[in-house]
């Protein structure tokens, strides 16, 4: 393993520290010219803090068709099932609970491009299409302490609705 400004680390250092420190080692695909990291991704199920991170923030609401709950209540679920689909972002999806559920117990399919766009077809053969959320980074950004936010549109949970597109 090689560390900027370190040099390579031996194989064996790398699993000392992993068993002393109990840490993880995942790759990064990193662009030489710009040091933007390219891809991340995990040999395990679980998605690492970061590539979850970038799913959430990336995806921003759940991306089955007409549902807008939240990233941050959503699952991070693999568009192809591990282990055959690899734990990165251009594999990964936020899904609420709900919708999590519909995909795997419903005849709904999805496929997912490299940039995040989903296309699911609904059990009759019609297809919807979902794009990542996109972030307004020159809005203004207004913080008062202790505003609350009200809304008719929420129910109990906060949940929403699960809208189902029509087929």
């Amino acid at each position: 393993m090689e560390v900027p400004g370190i040099g390579v680390i031996p194989a064996d250092a790398v699993q000392e520290m992993i068993r002393t420190l109990g840490t993880t080692v995942t790759r990064a695909l990193v662009d030489w010219h710009t040091g933007t990291i390219l891809e991340t991704g995990a040999a395990t199920y679980r998605p690492t803090a970061a590539i979850r991170r970038h799913v959430l923030l990336r995806d921003q609401h759940c991306r089955f068709p007409g549902c807008e709950r939240p990233a941050k209540f959503c699952d991070v679920d693999h568009v192809i099932p591990w282990p055959q689909g690899p734990t990165q972002p251009a594999n990964l999806q936020c899904l609420c609970r709900h919708h999590h559920r519909a995909k795997h117990e419903t005849r709904w399919q999805v496929t997912m491009t490299a940039d995040g766009t989903s296309t699911w077809t609904s059990p009759s053969g019609r297809e919807y299409t979902t794009h990542p959320g996109t972030l307004d980074v020159t809005a203004d950004v207004h913080v008062t302490v202790g505003a609350t936010v009200e809304s008719d549109s929420l129910d109990a949970d906060g949940a929403g609705q699960h809208p189902e597109p029509a087929d």
